[in-house]
C-alpha cells in the first residue's frame, strides 16, 4: 500500500495549519453556526460538503495537498494547483500551475470560490522565487534588494489577484489565509475586498468579485 493510499484510509482531520482558511471557508459559504466549536466538536468536513455541493473550489499554492484530499474525500468538487508540485503532491491531486497563468492548466474553468493558506503574503509570494533569481535579483539592485524584492513580491500578488478574478464567478469568494501580512492590491480589478482580520493566529482577506 502506498503512502498515498495510507493517508485516504486515515480518518477525516483537517490538517491544523487549514482550520482558520476552512472556518472562513464555512462563514463565506454560508454557515450560520460558530465554525471554532464545530471545528472542536463537529465535523467540519461534512459541514463544508453540504454547504459546497454544486459548487467548485479552487486551492493555489495547494502543495503538500492534504487539505485538497481531505475536502475530496468529504465529496467537494475541488482542485488544487501549485508552481512546483512534489511527486506525492501530484498524487494528491495537486496540478503543475503558475497562478499567475492558469488557463493551459485549467482552461475557462470558473470558481465558486479560490482559496490560499500562506500563499498570498510578501513572505509566501518570495518564497516561490528560485533561489538563482533570488540572487541574481540581489546583485542587479544591491545595496536595495530586499526592497525592490518587496515590490516584486506585491506586483506578484497583483497578477496572481488578476488571473484569480478570471476564473471566479460572480459573486464568487477569494479567501486568502497567512500569517503575515497579506497583499491585497485589487485597484482597477473587478474585485472588492469585504473582510479582513489581522490576528496573532492568522491573517485573513475575503474578496468577492463585483
Amino acid at each position: 500500500m502506498s503512502l498515498i493510499d495510507m493517508e485516504r484510509q486515515i480518518t477525516r482531520t483537517v490538517p491544523e495549519d487549514y482550520k482558520p482558511l476552512l472556518s472562513r471557508l464555512l462563514v463565506e459559504a454560508g454557515y450560520k453556526g460558530d465554525p471554532t466549536a464545530l471545528m472542536k466538536t463537529g465535523d467540519p468536513l461534512a459541514a463544508a460538503a453540504e454547504l459546497l455541493k454544486g459548487k467548485k473550489v479552487l486551492e493555489i499554492g495547494a502543495s503538500p495537498g492534504l487539505f485538497v484530499m481531505r475536502l475530496q474525500q468529504a465529496g467537494v468538487d475541488v482542485v488544487g494547483v501549485d508552481i512546483e508540485p512534489w511527486e506525492t503532491d501530484k498524487a494528491r491531486g495537486i496540478i503543475p500551475c503558475d497562478a499567475r497563468d492558469m488557463s493551459k492548466a485549467l482552461g475557462d474553468a470558473k470558481f465558486d470560490f479560490i482559496v490560499s493558506n500562506g500563499t498570498m503574503s510578501r513572505e509566501g509570494l518570495i518564497s516561490n522565487v528560485p533561489m538563482p533569481d533570488k540572487i541574481a535579483f540581489f546583485r542587479l539592485h544591491y545595496p536595495n534588494g530586499m526592497q525592490t524584492l518587496n515590490a516584486h513580491a506585491d506586483g506578484m500578488a497583483r497578477e496572481i489577484n488578476a488571473e484569480l478574478a478570471r476564473h471566479l464567478k460572480d459573486g464568487g469568494a477569494i479567501i486568502h489565509v497567512a500569517d503575515e501580512q497579506i497583499v491585497t492590491d485589487v485597484a482597477g480589478l473587478p474585485l472588492k475586498q469585504v473582510f479582513a482580520r489581522q490576528s496573532a493566529e492568522k491573517n485573513v482577506v475575503v474578496l468577492r468579485k463585483e
